[in-house]
């Protein structure tokens, strides 16, 4: 029996593969994209011989979204896209002519030509400053809390015309000028301790020409690795 997922799945890839010999892929080429993709190949093996992914009309797609529909709008009519990986906060695209890098909060694309590449890299770069500007903005604000009354009451005396901040309350026993500073040392504490743990992810750089180094936060996995394989291989055709 021949379940609905599985009539589905057939008629995706009968639209992907008219799609790819419109575009004038050969049979070995589109098989190669489909068993990288992840299809079964005995799927794929169907769908080349099947007579509707031969037919010279155009299967309606369904609404289920294709491994490399969702992608459509970013490539051009002459492009494929051959491969797709999730790398950190990336969906990133390969083609037959270019890696597009498509960062999913907030939105942003990147497009590089493969002959653009100067350097693929996986890195780890420790932000100790971070840690060191945590420490001191921690300190700060554990000090401003337990001693506001001592500091900012001998301020108000040697300052009497800053008095209507330095000395009168809003807050419990704190003033204007006390709680703007537990504020703005507050957030540099979290800000910089975030920053710093955040640095002991890695990050995937990718240099192209003439343009700024895009760094990916990732760990290293085997899609990471593949991707950087693929691109060191691709820079140097």
């Amino acid at each position: 029996m021949i379940t609905i997922a599985e009539l589905d799945d057939k008629l995706v890839l009968d639209n992907y593969i008219k799609d790819q010999r419109l575009k004038g892929f050969n049979e070995e080429e589109i098989r190669d994209q489909l068993n990288e993709a992840g299809w079964d190949k005995a799927l794929v093996e169907e769908a080349l011989k099947s007579d509707s992914a031969k037919a010279d009309c155009f299967i309606e797609k369904t609404d289920e979204v294709s491994k490399f529909s969702k992608f459509s709008k970013y490539l051009t009519e002459e492009e494929a896209v051959t491969n797709s990986y999730v790398i950190g906060h990336y969906d990133v695209l390969l083609t037959n002519d270019r890696v597009i890098l498509i960062k999913k909060f907030p939105r942003n694309v990147t497009k590089i030509e493969y002959e653009d590449i100067e350097l693929v890299e996986y890195f780890t770069d420790v932000d100790w400053m971070k840690l060191v500007y945590s420490v001191i903005s921690g300190i700060l604000t554990l000090v401003i809390l337990i001693f506001n009354v001592l500091i900012f009451g001998r301020l108000s005396k040697a300052l009497p015309f800053l008095k209507a901040i330095l000395g009168k309350a809003v807050l419990g026993e704190y003033s204007i000028l006390a709680l703007v500073l537990l504020v703005v040392f507050g957030i540099m504490f979290i800000s910089n301790i975030v920053g710093f743990f955040d640095s002991f992810m890695g990050r995937l750089r990718i240099i192209p020409k003439k343009q700024g180094p895009k760094d990916l936060v990732t760990k290293l996995t085997k899609d990471t690795q593949d991707l950087i394989s693929f691109l060191e291989i691709k820079k140097k055709d």
